[in-house]
């Protein structure tokens, strides 16, 4: 039966269902489930006084393939246990107050005024230059922030008349990646830079000759795999949990930095299509002062 709840909540569910042997590997997980997370088999079937064999046998019978399964999710939750008690508290003063505005603002603040310290502009520089001169632009994020972002940078860079389309399906993201050419461009968008999906896109798309930029974390897996990385940097966010993250917000700013220097890059072409987009929406409401064009 695979546990669905938290792991040790899941065991202790189960403890009159195990045997007596299995009941002792059980109370010794739940009482040093940090020990038990960093412990061999071996170790923990000497600590015991139980055989290797039960261990695994253990591990099976409350709903895991063996022993290092039940291992990695016991870390996971572990890990999730530490970032909740580690966030901010819920009873914080702002919180007694009922409002969020300013914390929420300091937060959106900090981050795009880090990012734009981090923010390496040579490599800004040369994704605008690959962008501008693009056929084809894949643009991938998956998840709630990322995902959302791509399908707006789809929404800033077809205004200015490039090709593009956006994908948060990991199969559609596969598929198109392969029939990238070096005349193409693969856009990612990762808060993380983790997503092994993503990271796949990568090495497909650069196996066809075709240059890869991420909005990400520099010092991660997909930013250091990317020909190119504008840093989104994720480390230094710690809101609570109930909070939203801010990094959409950076992740949004580094997207208009790129589209707004795309559309200068562009010049006449990119100013022909904004007129032609701008005289379809007025033909809908009339012009109104100060609207964004195309939207």
């Amino acid at each position: 039966m695979k546990i669905d709840l938290h792991l040790m909540d899941g065991i202790r569910g189960q403890l009159d269902h195990l045997s007596k042997s299995e009941r002792q590997i059980a109370m010794h997980l739940l009482e040093n489930p940090h020990a038990f997370a960093s412990s061999s088999l071996g170790k923990i079937a000497r600590s015991v006084g139980i055989s290797q064999p039960t261990v695994v046998r253990f591990c099976r019978n409350v709903g895991f393939e063996g022993f290092k399964d039940l291992k990695m999710r016991l870390a996971q939750d572990l890990a999730v246990e530490q970032a909740f008690r580690d966030s901010p508290s819920v009873n914080s003063p702002e919180a007694a107050k009922g409002s969020f505005l300013d914390p929420l603002r300091q937060g959106i603040v900090k981050l795009i005024d880090q990012t734009i310290t981090d923010l390496d502009k040579d490599q800004l520089s040369e994704a605008v230059n690959t962008i501008a001169h693009s056929r084809r632009i894949m643009i991938y994020g998956l998840g709630g922030s990322s995902a959302a972002i791509a399908s707006e940078a789809q929404n800033r860079f077809s205004r200015l008349s490039l090709n593009c389309w956006a994908y948060s399906d990991s199969y559609m993201q596969r598929m198109t990646a392969i029939t990238c050419t070096e005349e193409d461009v693969v856009l990612i968008v990762s808060s993380t830079g983790k997503p092994r999906a993503l990271l796949d896109c990568i090495e497909l798309a650069q196996g066809q000759n075709c240059k890869t930029i991420a909005i990400a974390p520099a010092g991660s897996l997909l930013g250091g795999s990317a020909n190119l990385c504008l840093n989104v940097p994720l480390k230094d966010v710690n809101v609570p949990y109930y909070q939203p993250s801010p990094v959409r917000y950076a992740q949004l700013f580094v997207l208009d930095s790129l589209a707004h220097n795309v559309a200068v890059k562009m010049g006449d072409r990119s100013k022909d299509n904004l007129k032609l987009i701008r005289s379809a929406v007025t033909a809908v409401h009339g012009l109104v002062p100060g609207q964004p064009i195309g939207d």
